[in-house]
């Protein structure tokens, strides 16, 4: 019976062997440091203020709409426009203290402004 000749592979000083890879120590660091840069670097970047806003914004302009669709649910039920915010508190939920009906419409925060007729 003939022996098997087997290879074995010793790392380097300052080397590790993961898997059958040798990784260096101090690639393994630096990819480390770069990572953890980049990824403070993208967060940094990131204007949390800015994106609050425009958050608000959007979640004015969606609740102006949702009074409109009220006021208008209202009206097809009844056949007449509503005169206080009570009227159409059954429709929506919420808080809507901020928002007015004018004129058959919504008007508040998010509402577009209204021209004089």
């Amino acid at each position: 019976m003939m022996p098997s000749l087997m290879i074995v592979r010793v790392p380097p000083p300052g080397c590790t062997v993961t898997s059958g890879v040798s990784v260096r120590l101090s690639e393994l660091a630096m990819a480390a440091v770069i990572t953890v840069g980049v990824g403070g670097a993208s967060y940094a970047a990131v204007d949390v203020q800015g994106l609050t806003r425009s958050a608000e914004a959007v979640a004015q302009r969606a609740t102006c709409r949702a009074v409109d669709q009220a006021i208008v649910a209202y009206y097809a039920e009844r056949d007449r426009v509503p005169q206080r915010l009570a009227d159409i508190e059954p429709y929506l939920t919420g808080d809507i203290s901020a928002y007015r009906i004018r004129d058959g419409r919504a008007a508040g925060p998010g509402c577009p402004p209204r021209t004089p007729r």
